[in-house]
């Protein structure tokens, strides 16, 4: 943009300002107080005040053909800035008097990554660097008023011909009451209607610095407050406008007093008005103090189901690394008997590809959870632009690479082969544990002959590996299973959908949640085929080849179960499967510290009972979305990733005698919409 170039947007009074929001079942918040801000600021003579956001390609059409050319206000996110960067480039295209604003995590803020961002997407006038409300008010302000380029405003980044200017970096804001509220300034009066999850900010900072993370790109920050009437009010609003979510946006939910009296206002409301359904957070990572009341609160009030402890790795060089030393494991430890303690059942996130890990560190960390009853789910790393990781001195001294996606490819300390074998290894892990597929076989393998169950895994691989030919020819299952490997994040987002009675479409899978949505197609083919008994009787021959066992009665109920556990169309539930050996006894007396240690072929004949009240076997479980990462064993007495959370899910559909109903266990915001059953609730701990 060169000096006057905004000269024609302004020429005649009351400019309109367009907020360009695609994902309509979540409240834009961000969006919302950059408005709020400017109505409040901005001259209602030199601007037309309306609030008004675009949801689409269309709208945005629409608004040029009735309202005319204005100014497009964006804010980018890895799962929107894609989208946003083709709908900047089609207003410059179609309207070249319209002025674009692009601001959000998604927006480098380094100058040399700034200026590649802008050269490669030239229809993008600035660039807003850090919180947003300021810079974007002043922005507009000094294009009303004045033909010269913003130099003076702080925050601000774009081109002046072939030359980068990037304004002196601005301040934080000390005073975030100063900013209205968007919820109780009316911003979301005219768009609430069709969300479902409003987001809750009440202090914006974060006092770690952990690299891969970009809290707004406030790490290492001084937390700022917004004051407990405004956030008050703000509950009441969002619960009255029966928002079915709150996710709450501070990064450290516990580290103050104040947090359980905010956690108190959401409970109450909860009983008040019966919203929200769930309360989305992530929890103070050094301390307990107020976390285990709030936890306790929280399921109270059903709130919560599961707590999610965002580990990411145990591995002390990788602490070391990403400069999470600071964040004790210890007090996840203490968390997670706090949780138990309540009844709450546990997920886990790993990370995969970060700076200092390796291989071992990796087989490590999945070895020390197996035999765990946590939900563990696997997330390849993602360099946000914004974050330490990106900083070149950072990525130069762990010489880390990534994809055109920004997932990390290659480290230092991990090559890109290996890091590609930890993906398929992750993905083996997903379907063995996370979805019960090999879990209660692995358990009996190790407990009665000492076989690994990460070694199990790995060694399958390789297997398949060596010899895909011979795998075909006897075990074709098992050759899916292990090349398998969703393909890519285009594929999967295709098995997703929102219901059409929303008005919203489906958001598509980002790469870095693909490990964790993993093997949808060959689950449905089992799944719909009757094709378990047949992958099964594969995983004995291979077992007993593999590892010189004779067949055995032990062998068959550990194989047996594994059949009855999974999910198949058309056999009708409950069902009760007798067993040559009682393999739930087995299982909870080896899982007992204190329990004996009878080998599985000393107990006597058993039974199973099966139980699907989700209806995972007569649905097509990949369309509910996230249900896919959470629930596809059913329900029995054995443990299991998720199974707490499904009974207390079931309980809590029973106690208000609400028709049973496929699990809409949607992620947090901003995703697909879904139908009004209730989700599981689930409360992070930790960085997400």
């Amino acid at each position: 943009m060169r000096p006057g170039d905004a000269a024609p947007l302004f020429r005649n009074l009351r400019t309109p300002i367009y907020a360009v929001h695609f994902i309509r079942n979540y409240l834009p918040l961000s969006l919302g107080m950059i408005l709020g801000y400017a109505r409040a600021r901005l001259s209602p003579e030199r601007f037309d005040l309306t609030v008004r956001f675009v949801a689409s390609m269309d709208d945005i059409k629409s608004a040029l053909q009735t309202t005319g050319p204005g100014v497009f206000l964006f804010s980018d996110y890895v799962w929107n800035v894609d989208e946003h960067l083709a709908a900047s480039a089609w207003i410059k295209q179609h309207c070249p008097a319209a002025i674009t604003v692009h601001g959000g995590p998604s927006v480098p803020g380094r100058a040399d990554a700034c200026d590649g961002f802008l050269r490669s997407h030239p229809d993008i006038d600035f660039a807003v660097r850090g919180e947003g409300e300021k810079t974007a008010v002043e922005l507009l302000g000094h294009l009303a008023d004045q033909d010269g380029l913003p130099a003076s405003v702080p925050g601000l980044s774009f081109l002046d011909g072939d030359v980068l200017i990037q304004t002196a970096a601005r301040e934080r804001a000390t005073d975030l009451d100063e900013f209205p509220s968007p919820y109780l300034t009316g911003v979301f009066d005219g768009i609430y209607q069709q969300a479902i999850y409003a987001v809750l900010e009440t202090n914006r900072g974060c006092p770690y610095g952990c690299t891969f993370c970009d809290w707004g790109s406030a790490t290492l920050q001084k937390i700022r407050s917004f004051s407990l009437d405004r956030v008050a009010e703000e509950v009441r609003w969002i619960t009255e406008h029966r928002m079915r979510d709150i996710n709450l946006a501070d990064a450290n939910f516990g580290m103050f007093e104040r947090d359980v009296e905010i956690c108190r206002m959401v409970c109450d409301a909860k009983r008040r008005t019966g919203f929200p359904q769930r309360l989305i957070v992530n929890y103070a990572k050094n301390t307990q103090q107020h976390v285990v009341e709030i936890v306790d609160m929280m399921a109270s009030s059903g709130l919560v189901t599961s707590g999610t402890i965002s580990i990411q790795t145990r591995d002390p060089d990788t602490l070391v690394a990403v400069r999470r030393r600071n964040i004790k494991t210890r007090e996840y430890e203490k968390l997670q008997v706090a949780f138990k303690n309540l009844g709450l059942p546990l997920d886990t996130q790993l990370m995969l590809g970060l700076p200092g890990s390796s291989v071992a560190s990796f087989e490590r960390d999945l070895r020390y959870y197996f035999f765990e009853d946590v939900n563990v789910r696997v997330f390849s790393t993602v360099l946000l632009v914004n974050s330490p990781m990106a900083d070149p001195e950072y990525r130069e001294r762990y010489q880390i690479e990534i994809d055109d996606s920004g997932t990390v490819v290659s480290t230092s300390t991990i090559s890109q082969a290996e890091l590609q074998l930890c993906d398929r290894l992750a993905r083996m892990f997903r379907c063995a544990h996370g979805y019960g597929m090999l879990r209660y076989l692995l358990d009996h393998l190790f407990w009665d002959f000492a076989i690994d169950p990460i070694e199990y895994l790995k060694n399958l691989l390789s297997d398949v590996a060596r010899d895909p030919q011979g795998f075909a020819a006897q075990f074709p299952l098992l050759l899916e299973l292990c090349t398998h490997d969703a393909r890519n994040a285009d594929e999967v987002s295709k098995l997703r959908c929102a219901p059409e009675d929303t008005g919203a479409k489906a958001q598509a899978v980002l790469p870095f949640q693909v490990i964790a949505a993993t093997h949808i197609r060959f689950r449905e083919q089992l799944r719909t085929q009757s094709r378990w008994r047949d992958f099964y009787r594969e995983i004995e021959a291979y077992t007993c080849a593999r590892y010189r066992l004779e067949p055995s009665s032990a062998l068959t109920a550990a194989i047996a179960v594994q059949e009855a556990l999974m999910p198949a169309l058309g056999l009708g539930y409950p069902r009760i499967v007798s067993l040559p050996h009682d393999y739930v006894a087995y299982h909870r007396d080896r899982s007992d510290p204190a329990g004996p240690r009878r080998p599985l072929a000393d107990y006597p004949p058993g039974s199973i009972t099966v139980e699907d009240p989700l209806g995972l076997a007569e649905v097509g479980t990949y369309r509910q979305d996230w249900t896919l990462t959470d629930f596809w064993q059913l329900l029995s007495p054995l443990p299991g990733a998720g199974r707490s959370t499904l009974r207390r899910l079931v309980a809590e559909l029973r106690k208000e005698d609400l028709e049973t109903a496929p699990l809409d266990a949607s992620a947090a915001p901003p995703g697909p919409p879904h139908a009004a059953t209730p989700p599981p609730a689930v409360a992070s701990l930790g960085s997400p």
